[in-house]
């Protein structure tokens, strides 16, 4: 889908610096344990630059809106600070329709428009700072993205005579990364109530197929395209931790 060079100005240093110093009331206090975990957690999927982009006039506009994830972690410590860990998540973002809609000249379609489908599996490295009350977790990972385009079925009226534009949902799958940063806070030795964010970048390669039907006869087009998928999660769930 079309696409845009306006990236969604976050800084990223200074907001890892405010979560990280969420719980620098207890920093003096940071213990020597292992706290591996598991944990369930979901929350709002955040598409941002190109993802995001509803201008026409650019290549590879994503037409994404906020939706949601879900996703499952572990964590194992190797000692109190450094671990290994992975993580198994779905998300979805519905488009922006009268934007799509209006940028291919089809404001008056009726018809669906489905959404955007992710799914990941990631692992990398992982980071904590354990103090008596709370864990700050850090991680950098690497994984298989999978993603489907949305699909497409559209009628409308081109000079009187009635036109159905259908572009079946395509699948792609990709390298991607993400950095991400939680809290959790200890309401029992082995539970935890965890607030993550993450950042999360994939560049699958889709090829569409679309088909028009008008006045009889079918008229079908080709296209392929990189479309930039950049996310910024945010969730909260529960952890179990294992403690040593």
């Amino acid at each position: 889908m079309p696409r845009i060079n306006q990236l969604f100005k976050i800084n990223y240093p200074k907001l890892a610096l405010v979560l990280a110093l969420a719980g620098s009331h207890s920093f003096a206090q940071v213990v020597k344990e292992k706290r591996h975990f598991v944990s369930l957690s979901g929350g709002a999927a955040n598409p941002i630059g190109i993802f995001a982009s509803v201008d026409p006039k650019v290549d590879n506009s994503g037409y994404a809106v906020t939706g949601y994830f879900v996703e499952t972690e572990g964590v194992f410590y190797f000692i109190p600070y450094v671990g290994l860990g992975t993580k198994l998540g779905t998300m979805g973002n519905k488009i922006d329709e009268y934007a799509f809609k209006s940028s291919s000249g089809l404001n008056s379609a009726n018809g669906t428009i489905g959404k955007w489908k992710s799914t990941y599996f990631m692992f990398g490295p992982a980071f904590a700072i354990p103090t008596k009350s709370i864990t700050v977790d850090f991680k950098l990972f690497l994984g298989a993205f999978s993603a489907k385009t949305p699909n497409v079925e559209l009628s409308t009226n081109i000079l009187g005579s009635p036109i159905t534009i259908k572009q079946p949902s395509t699948s792609s799958t990709s390298i991607a990364f993400d950095f991400g940063m939680g809290i959790r806070v200890n309401m029992s030795p082995s539970l935890a109530l965890k607030f993550n964010l993450d950042v999360m970048n994939a560049t699958p390669s889709f090829v569409t197929n679309t088909t028009a039907t008008f006045e009889g006869e079918k008229f079908s087009d080709s296209n392929s395209f990189i479309q930039p998928m950049t996310m910024v999660n945010a969730g909260i769930g529960l952890a179990y931790q294992f403690v040593k």
